[in-house]
């Protein structure tokens, strides 16, 4: 049998098991990492200065909410997928 094959590789990560969000700066390539453990709000990058922009701050809020009230009848997970 000849032709091409794609394999799809993918690459689950709990939500509840995550440690933390990294937000990364476009202009400047540096990472923000934000602890599920915390409720700051992050708003701009901690290396250049440059803003997120109200709807990634408000978008890495969810996520945080999401992972401390996870229910313990169902697991929340991020599903990446690359071809």
């Amino acid at each position: 049998m000849q032709g091409n094959f794609m394999i799809e590789k993918r690459c689950k990560i709990n939500v509840k098991k995550a440690d933390f969000i990294v937000l990364s700066c476009k202009k400047c390539g540096g990472e923000t990492h934000i602890p599920f453990k915390t409720d700051r709000l992050v708003e701009i990058c901690s290396i250049c200065g440059t803003g997120f922009g109200a709807q990634i701050s408000s978008y890495s809020k969810r996520i945080r909410e999401i992972h401390l009230f996870a229910d313990e009848n169902a697991d929340i997970s991020i599903v990446s997928v690359e071809p």
